[in-house]
């Protein structure tokens, strides 16, 4: 019964314009079934998933805890930012903090010249021996 099943499949592969090895072997995978008898397992899910959940593990703490907290630290200091304070903004500016207005600031960056910028603007504050408050990268680590 199953070599009547096998040649049907075969004059059928070879009408499509399949045949050769591939129409043999698309043949045998499909009787290659478990017995009648027997109750067929469906595969496990797990060893295919398990790549995707590790990637997505590594990609959560090699990038986005690191920029959380960067994100945090950024925040913090935005938050703490008082007049006089000196600091750099995404743009390069230096200046000195002469007011703050809510979610902006009024910085001063040569006497009696002064520009409004968001407070968002802000990308690190100096102490007062001119180096940066906001330590870099490396140094986290």
């Amino acid at each position: 019964m199953k070599s009547k099943l096998i040649a049907q499949f075969r004059s059928k592969f070879r009408k499509n314009g399949i045949g050769g090895i591939y129409g043999v072997s698309l043949a045998s995978f499909a009787f290659a079934q478990s017995p009648a008898g027997s109750p067929a397992q469906a595969p496990s899910s797990l060893p295919s998933l398990l790549p995707l959940v590790l990637i997505l593990a590594v990609f959560y703490f090699i990038l986005i805890r690191p920029q959380k907290k960067q994100m945090k630290q950024q925040q913090a200091m935005i938050n703490s930012l008082k007049k006089g304070d000196d600091i750099v903004t995404s743009g390069g500016v230096h200046g000195k903090v002469s007011a703050l207005k809510g979610k902006e600031i009024e910085l001063e960056i040569a006497p009696n010249t002064r520009i409004l910028l968001s407070k968002q603007a802000v990308a690190r504050m100096l102490t007062d021996t001119g180096s940066e408050s906001v330590p870099d990268q490396e140094t986290q680590k």
